[in-house]
């Protein structure tokens, strides 16, 4: 019979042991290093961010004009509205001795008689108008005279503009310039309002 080297068989086993113990070391090795794909070089913006980025400022570009010109409205909205309702709360004080003698100064009467519209604000004897500037109201007798000075030049052109279309006043002027009577048309206005800011005034015979 021939013999079985023992030794030999177990240098073997010992050898595939040791072979399979190495492919499995190499294995996990490989499954535990990480994937590494293509990675963008520190300091460099990927495209798709840029493109982000531009639409961010383009947004942030558009909201701002869009707000600046929310306040453009509401400042001719509010500044309108101001004229109109003091125009009304003149006309209540008016008796059949007119407002009093021509140059009479009709702010401290309006004050002192509470007729002053709850929105506006008021400095001591003078009524004050959007922009932080005092009215002058003065009699002229049977009529009176409302000038709005320090009116930025944007305003001043939709505010004469709009309120000239009501009907309430006889005319306007702006910058001491010639009166207007009648609705007056944005282009017409635009030419009076040529000063930032400019000083309106607002004549009424009633």
């Amino acid at each position: 019979m021939q013999q079985v080297n023992t030794n030999d068989m177990k240098g073997g086993a010992v050898g595939a042991v040791k072979s399979g113990s190495t492919a499995g070391a190499v294995a996990d090795a490989k499954r535990r290093l990480p994937i590494r794909g293509r990675r963008t070089p520190r300091g460099v913006i990927s495209i798709e961010a840029i493109v982000v980025i531009a639409i961010i400022l383009v947004l942030l570009v558009w909201g701002g004009s869009r707000i600046g010109q929310l306040y453009l409205g509401t400042d001719n909205t509010t500044e309108g509205g101001n004229i109109q309702s003091l125009y009304g709360a003149i006309r209540e004080i008016k008796t059949s001795a007119g407002y009093g003698s021509s140059g009479t100064d009709l702010s401290p009467t309006l004050i002192a008689m509470g007729k002053v519209p709850g929105n506006m604000a008021i400095s001591g004897a003078q009524i004050m108008n959007n922009w932080g500037q005092p009215y002058d109201i003065k009699s002229t007798g049977q009529g009176f005279t409302l000038s709005d000075p320090g009116v930025p030049e944007k305003n001043c052109i939709k505010i004469v503009s709009s309120v000239s279309q009501n009907g309430q006043f006889d005319s306007v002027s702006v910058n001491s310039g010639s009166a207007n009577t009648g609705p007056l048309a944005t282009a017409t206005a635009q030419t009076a309002c040529s000063s930032d800011p400019s000083s309106i005034l607002w004549t009424s015979t009633k």
